[in-house]
């Protein structure tokens, strides 16, 4: 079996920016079952350790939440609910791109299963809260390593585990940072979720041009896009929120440049129009 450690590892890292460390790697006949765990988080200034198990056989993986309590006593679930009664925008962006996948989704609080809206009912107090994903229908384990479903299912998963802290919340490591940034004009700027959330549903085409890195420069460029707002972070009145659905667009390098060569930029179609104008002079 290839390092599945180090494979998990990198793309998790890579999409989120979020050290984690992989642990309970065991390997069986059957299959495996390993723990992606992140220590120290800092949520309304407590200490935390958010992750999810993961349990993988040749045409199966299911994908359970790991959390603990803060070290001060704290409500940790309500404090998510509250987080998804704010902005629910990535959380669904992750959850439609899952069960576009064939996985099946439950939300579970306080061990029922529930869906979002009753989730979010006033009356409904979080004090256990859990995703659990499962997929029997594809193949999972490929050349004795992960197929590409796979590690693409564990990134949407864990987005979608790191939605619950709210995108207004830096991911950066808290041992690093030690504070939680919640100036609109930075969270935006490096916020990896909303990022994520913009290319899970977007892709990675530029929305002006047409180009794929990935399809110009082979593997080297798999994944790579840049995302531009349509309304300049600097713009934000107050404690504005980014919807990735609408706000967000994927766009490359040299279309990213000539959309922000005006203030306010030129939007994707103009920009658009302005190309076909010059292909045709």
């Amino acid at each position: 079996m290839i390092d599945v450690s180090a494979l998990v590892k990198e793309k998790l890292e890579e999409a989120y920016q979020v050290p984690v460390e992989i642990i309970s790697l065991i390997e069986g006949r059957s299959g495996l079952h390993f723990q992606v765990v992140k220590k120290q988080f800092l949520l309304q200034s407590k200490h935390m350790t958010l992750g999810f198990d993961v349990v993988v056989q040749p045409r199966r993986i299911e994908m359970f939440m790991l959390w603990n309590k803060p070290l001060v006593d704290s409500p940790l679930p309500e404090i998510w609910k509250g987080e998804l009664m704010k902005e629910q925008n990535a959380f669904h962006i992750f959850w439609s791109q899952l069960v576009a996948k064939q996985m099946h989704l439950s939300l579970l609080v306080n061990g029922k299963d529930v869906s979002l809206h009753e989730a979010l009912s006033p009356e409904l107090m979080w004090q256990s809260v859990d995703i659990k994903a499962v997929c029997s229908s594809v193949e999972i384990i490929d050349n004795h390593s992960l197929s590409d479903f796979a590690v693409q299912s564990l990134v949407l998963y864990w987005g979608l585990v790191l939605s619950l802290l709210g995108t207004d919340v830096t991911l950066q490591d808290s041992c690093c940072d030690g504070k939680v940034t919640t100036r609109e004009v930075n969270v935006y700027e490096r916020n990896p979720l909303n990022r994520k959330a913009c290319i899970a549903l977007k892709g990675t085409t530029c929305a002006v041009c047409g180009l794929n890195f990935e399809e110009k420069y082979g593997a080297i460029g798999a994944g790579y896009i840049e995302i531009h707002h349509k309304k300049p972070v600097s713009q934000y009145d107050g404690e504005q929120r980014v919807n990735p659905s609408t706000d967000l667009v994927p766009v490359c390098a040299n279309c990213h440049a000539m959309l922000h060569r005006r203030n306010p930029p030129y939007s994707v179609q103009e920009l658009k129009e302005m190309m076909q104008k010059a292909c045709k002079s």
